[in-house]
């Protein structure tokens, strides 16, 4: 589990109805004076070296999360992410891997075929190639769920899933081995010089009740630059077997980053969100996080008791991950 570490940042105001003032996760990176012994930023997955050089450390800064709902220019094209309007299949049941594979895969690579499409983006392909279930009911350290019919918390932590190097060698790992769930890409594919974008589709899975605990925040990502190694730093993710990356943001990239989320989104919604754009003028590295909303504002503003948060529904959701190949122009 991360350690969190103290400093003082101003609360920002609100800017109108709708958005709410949150305390999100940034990465901290490394240091002598702060994490003697620890000289990476990263997580250990499914494994435990018997000397560790990898620390998660993370800043809580109050930060502007704002409604979605009512702003257009929240695109694919755009943002590079958007809310979709999409039906949640009735015959998945989404506890069991296997029929989310059967089932479950094809309907996700039509909403994010068709997201595509409908900003006049020629997709020649959509692979999808794993999943994660994700539930405020699992332990909080349990990120990554490897194992069959297992959730995992969400990720509470400011990320972008790939970087630049990370997403071609997954793409060509992708062709010499199957993902966990089966999944492999055509060495052609593999070998491709046209455009190819990793993807996420995220969802509710839950029929009776909206998002109400730890719902997706994205930031919009034309004003970060991932080169800038003094406010994105790389993430390592070491598996027995491999270590992927992904982007992670130092507290100050805090002042350049515009939030959104969307309010209340029932299982018949998806966020559809690029991760990686081989083509650096789309909008490809989206950083997210899930967030915690306050609790209501008390009736009587004279009651100094604490706010006692809401009896909420737990969050259950699922993530689909995709490669996207397009057209040639």
């Amino acid at each position: 589990m991360a350690n969190l570490i103290g400093r003082s940042w101003a609360l920002p105001p609100k800017r109108r109805d709708g958005d709410e003032v949150v305390e999100l996760h940034y990465s901290e990176r490394p240091s002598e004076t702060m994490t003697p012994g620890f000289s990476k930023l990263g997580r250990y997955i499914g494994w435990s070296p018997e000397k560790a050089e990898h620390v998660d450390e993370h800043a809580v800064i109050p930060q502007v999360v704002h409604e979605g709902r009512e702003n257009a220019e929240l695109r694919i094209a755009t943002t590079g992410f958007e809310l979709l309007s999409t039906a949640l299949p009735e015959a998945v049941d989404f506890d069991d891997d296997d029929a989310v594979r059967s089932t479950y895969y094809e309907d996700a690579e039509r909403a994010i075929r068709a997201a595509y499409q409908a900003a006049s983006q020629r997709v020649r392909k959509v692979v999808v190639f794993d999943h994660t279930r994700r539930s405020t009911d699992a332990r909080a350290d349990r990120l990554n769920a490897l194992t069959e019919g297992g959730a995992a918390a969400p990720v509470g932590r400011v990320h972008c899933d790939y970087t630049k190097a990370s997403a071609p060698r997954r793409l060509a790992q992708l062709a010499e081995k199957p993902s966990y769930t089966g999944a492999t890409v055509s060495p052609e594919d593999a070998a491709t010089s046209g455009r190819y974008a990793f993807v996420n589709l995220w969802r509710s899975t839950d029929r009776a009740h909206p998002v109400r605990q730890s719902p997706l925040a994205l930031c919009d990502p034309r004003r970060l630059d991932v080169d800038d190694r003094a406010l994105v730093m790389i993430y390592e993710l070491c598996y027995e077997d491999r270590v992927g990356e992904n982007y992670a943001l130092d507290p100050d990239a805090s002042t350049d980053c515009t939030w959104w989320y969307f309010r209340d989104m029932t299982a018949d919604e998806a966020i559809v969100f690029s991760v990686f754009d081989s083509d650096a003028t789309k909008p490809g590295f989206v950083f997210h996080t899930a967030f915690d909303l306050p609790p209501p504002v008390k009736d009587n503003p004279f009651d100094l008791t604490p706010p006692t948060p809401p009896d909420l529904p737990p969050r259950q959701s699922i993530e689909v991950r995709a490669i996207v190949f397009f057209e040639d122009d």
